[in-house]
């Protein structure tokens, strides 16, 4: 995201905000201005985190992030062994992985964020979950976190559905066809609470609507200048965004990213 409309983004919301999430689609530590981008929204008092492999997390690249002011930072853990690991972080190396937690850990703990590895519940990493529970704080973690997994292709079922229903967000119903538990009510606390702002500007509802079906309008202006440009505030107040709340509070059902919400 190009500085100015970063800047002008948090300049915006600071009065009336606590959490700027640095993630979305996408490896934050790809970002050379991250820290920079942290650095910003911690100097507006604001709560700073984001979520990553820690692929190429670096001891250097750690304490640059804790001395910018990050608060919290997730790393994607998902199995304690390499075969477990990578049945879902395709590619991904587990050594690395652990390398980030401590390169984090290692540094004082009054001054770095929090360390948080999460893990999804996965048939490939289920019998893992207790030595999760047993060993967090010894990798480094200061808290795990086990969440349910999220699958595009969950109607007929999907091998990495775990045995143990209860640690899955579908059912199976009298159809044979598998369900999002969740009962879709005719409401959403996250249209409320926050909201999704792409690095070009584009503004959607939430992280689900990943391809910007539902998008609400840009905060961009030219070349992402202040120049024709419009504020956060309007574009949240935008016709697009009024529909589609209306549409969430008497259709949801018929929204296709929140079929696939525990929200």
């Amino acid at each position: 995201m190009p500085r100015e409309l970063y800047t002008r983004l948090i300049d915006e919301i600071a009065p009336f905000s606590h959490t700027v999430i640095f993630h979305f689609q996408g490896e934050p530590l790809l970002s050379p201005m991250l820290a920079d981008m942290v650095a910003y929204a911690h100097s507006k008092r604001l709560f700073t985190m984001f979520s990553t492999n820690a692929q190429i997390l670096t001891a250097e690249r750690a304490r640059e992030l804790a001395e910018a002011g990050l608060d919290e930072i997730i790393i994607s853990l998902d199995g304690l062994t390499q075969e477990s690991y990578e049945r879902y972080r395709r590619g991904g190396s587990l050594d690395k992985a652990l390398s980030g937690v401590k390169a984090l850990a290692d540094l004082p703990q009054r001054s770095r964020p929090e360390i948080v590895v999460q893990c999804l519940r996965l048939k490939s990493n289920e019998h893992e979950w207790q030595l999760f529970k047993q060993q967090y704080r010894s990798l480094g973690a200061d808290r795990l976190e086990l969440k349910t997994a999220q699958f595009y292709d969950y109607e007929n079922g999907n091998e990495e559905m775990p045995s143990d229903n209860r640690f899955c967000r579908y059912k199976q119903g009298g159809d044979g066809r598998w369900h999002i538990k969740n009962p879709l009510r005719n409401r959403c606390y996250r249209l409320w609470s926050g909201v999704v702002v792409t690095a070009k500007g584009e503004v959607r509802p939430c992280c689900y609507d990943k391809s910007g079906i539902y998008s609400f309008g840009s905060v961009a202006g030219d070349g992402c200048s202040a120049q024709n440009s419009v504020t956060l505030s309007e574009v949240l107040h935008s016709r697009a965004a009024d529909d589609f709340r209306r549409r969430v509070f008497k259709q949801r059902r018929t929204i296709d990213i929140c079929c696939n919400c525990v929200e």
